[in-house]
């Protein structure tokens, strides 16, 4: 009943913008695709070792 009371009375909520941080971003995608030359780098490294 306190609940229903409390949620009657609250204010209306508002939409938000969207924040957004394009260097962030940026620099996210470059850091996954270093990750990923990384990885590909230790698969063909341990191919070629267990290759021999």
């Amino acid at each position: 009943m306190c609940t229903a009371l409390m949620l009657a009375v609250a204010p209306s909520a508002k939409a938000q913008w969207v924040v957004t941080d394009p260097a962030n971003l940026a620099s996210g995608i470059i850091n996954s695709a270093n990750e990923i030359i990384q990885t590909s780098s230790t698969v063909s490294n341990v191919i070629k070792t267990s290759t021999k």
